[in-house]
């Protein structure tokens, strides 16, 4: 799956006053899940239609209105002869612009490299891709300090890639801990995962 993120953003940013953003983008988490094709795929004679996901990243808020982060993510699930990996590797900058005192707008662009990887009894066939990210993401306070909800939309340049929407929730604990829920759909296939993310 890819992590996607809007270049037109990048001159919305820069035009305006710097404000401080209503959320840290200085984190680190984690999240683990379930992704689900729309229609099942047959490799050799074995039937895939749901994967394991997992992600990790991180982000360092270098100013008020930009900051930078990294995150790796891959789904997979194996049979008893074959095996299917998609793994995924990003680094974006991100330009949150403060609306009001509880909401964010977030555009971003930066880079990805993707990988498919499937193999049946031993035998491996791998395609990868990379190409620019870009999108556009809202965060904000529905019970300031406590309770957000985000949403979000991305695509990227490579060749046939799908756009990506997203919406979550976070129920924070404490003043840097988040517990995160997330489901994203991106064309032929969709995600519901669970994560934990620090924030300085």
């Amino acid at each position: 799956m890819l992590r996607k993120i809007v270049f037109a953003g990048c001159l919305v940013g820069a035009s305006m006053p710097a404000l401080a953003s209503n959320f840290s983008y200085t984190v680190f988490e984690v999240a683990l899940g379930r992704a689900s094709l729309d229609e099942k795929v047959i490799l050799v004679d074995e039937v895939y239609e749901d994967f394991g996901v997992f992600s990790i990243g991180g982000g360092y808020q270098a100013a008020d209105n930009f900051a930078l982060s990294i995150a790796a993510s891959g789904i997979a699930n194996e049979g008893d002869n074959t095996e299917w990996t998609n793994t995924s590797i990003s680094l974006s900058g991100a330009f949150p612009i403060p609306v009001g005192e509880q909401v964010d707008i977030v555009p971003q662009v930066g880079y990805v490299s993707v990988e498919a990887e499937m193999c049946a009894y031993g035998f491996c066939v791998k395609e990868d891709e990379s190409g620019l990210l870009y999108g556009l993401g809202v965060r904000a306070w529905a019970i300031p300090g406590q309770f957000e909800v985000n949403a979000s939309y991305s695509n990227s340049t490579i060749e046939d890639s799908e756009r990506a929407i997203g919406i979550g929730a976070a129920l924070w604990f404490q003043d840097h801990h988040s517990v995160r829920l997330n489901y994203a759909d991106e064309g032929d296939i969709s995600a519901f995962t669970i994560g934990y993310r620090y924030s300085w």
